[in-house]
């Protein structure tokens, strides 16, 4: 839920994920509520089905897990992608070139607890 502040502007939307086991937790902090999230058609993207939310570093915070979390880089247009090693769960991407890009990273709405994805504007 949307609040405004004391200076008349919205209060931040905050959010929270997780790895599917658990390990890896995060925070997003909006502008807005979520309400729409970008799909890439690179090669790792499209296998693992990510929805990709676009934020700047400062709207996302790792909890925990940050020291257990692999990368994986499959070439230069798709960024670093980060994963849960325990569970696989993909959790963000660093880099990546996805449409609607100029973001410092992207993190995936399926993460998320609350967001029904397939409530989600898609757009490819």
């Amino acid at each position: 839920m949307t609040e405004m502040n004391d200076t008349g502007m919205s209060s931040p939307e905050f959010y929270q994920g997780n790895c599917h086991c658990g390990q890896i937790r995060f925070d997003l902090n909006l502008q807005q509520p979520l309400r729409r999230a970008s799909t890439c058609c690179c090669s790792i993207c499209s296998k693992k089905g990510y929805l990709w939310i676009f934020l700047e570093e400062s709207q996302f915070r790792i909890k925990s897990g940050q020291q257990a979390m692999a990368r994986y880089t499959a070439n230069g247009r798709s960024g670093e992608h980060f994963f849960c090693p325990s569970c696989g769960t993909g959790i963000m991407a660093k880099n990546h070139m996805a449409q609607g890009g100029g973001s410092d990273i992207v993190v995936n709405a399926r993460a998320l607890f609350g967001v029904n994805p397939f409530t989600l504007e898609v757009e490819a």
